[in-house]
C-alpha cells in the first residue's frame, strides 16, 4: 500500500509570456478575480470574447488588451494545473510564486477546483486526436508526350504520407498533385506559417498542445 507522502509536490512551469500576462492579477482586487475566472474559462471553451474584455476593463480602470492578456495568461495557468491534477495547496503555492496576494490566490484556487472537471473535458475536447505526421515520400512522374502530342511536357508528383493516429494505428495515404496545384499548395502553408507568427495565433495554439 502506497502512502502519502506531504513533501510530494505536483507543480506547472508557465512559460514568460503567461507570468507576464498573469501580472495583472498582483494588482487586481480580489473582489473581480471570479468575474476574471469566469471569462477565462468562456475563453478555453469558446475562444476570444472581446466584448467581455470591454465590460471588464472599465471597473478596474485598464483597457480591453490589458484585460485580454490577463484572462489568457489565466486561462493557460487553469490548463496547466488541471493536466498536473495539482491540488488546492499547490494550486496556491503556485500562484503566490508570482507575486499574486494571498486573497486573490485563494479566490483562484476556489474557482479551479470548483471548476476543475469542466476544465479536464474541455482539455479532452482542444486535443482533437489529430493524426500525427511520420513520413512523407514523394516521386515525380514526367509525361512528355503522347502519339498525337509530341514534346508536351505534363509533370505529376506522387506522394505516400504516413501517418498515426492517437490510438497508435499507422496509415499511409496517397496522393497525386500537378505541378500548378502543388505550388498553390506551397503558398498556401506559407502563409499559414507566418501567420503563426502572429501573437494572437501563438496565444491560441498554446491551448491545443
Amino acid at each position: 500500500m502506497s502512502t502519502f507522502n506531504p513533501a510530494y509536490r505536483r507543480f506547472v512551469v508557465l512559460d514568460d509570456r503567461t507570468v507576464s500576462d498573469l501580472a495583472l492579477f498582483t494588482t487586481l482586487s480580489a473582489d473581480f478575480v471570479q468575474e476574471f475566472c469566469r471569462i477565462a474559462l468562456e475563453f478555453v471553451k469558446k475562444g476570444p470574447q472581446r466584448r467581455l474584455y470591454a465590460n471588464a476593463a472599465g471597473p478596474i480602470g485598464t483597457t480591453p488588451e490589458a484585460v485580454e492578456q490577463g484572462v489568457t495568461g489565466l486561462a493557460q495557468l487553469l490548463l496547466e494545473a488541471t493536466r498536473a491534477k495539482l491540488r488546492r495547496t499547490e494550486f496556491v503555492q503556485t500562484v503566490e510564486e508570482l507575486d499574486i496576494p494571498a486573497a486573490t490566490a485563494a479566490s483562484l484556487a476556489e474557482f479551479f477546483i470548483e471548476n476543475q472537471e469542466e476544465i479536464a473535458a474541455t482539455t479532452e475536447v482542444l486535443a482533437m486526436g489529430l493524426p500525427q505526421f511520420r513520413h512523407l515520400d514523394w516521386r515525380l512522374d514526367m509525361e512528355v508526350g503522347t502519339r498525337t502530342l509530341h514534346h508536351q511536357v505534363n509533370p505529376q508528383f506522387i506522394f505516400r504520407l504516413d501517418t498515426q493516429t492517437a490510438a497508435g494505428v499507422d496509415q499511409s495515404r496517397h496522393l497525386q498533385c500537378d505541378y500548378a496545384n502543388l505550388r498553390h499548395l506551397q503558398t498556401a502553408l506559407e502563409a499559414a506559417v507566418s501567420e503563426m507568427k502572429n501573437t494572437h495565433c501563438q496565444r491560441i495554439a498554446r491551448y491545443i498542445q
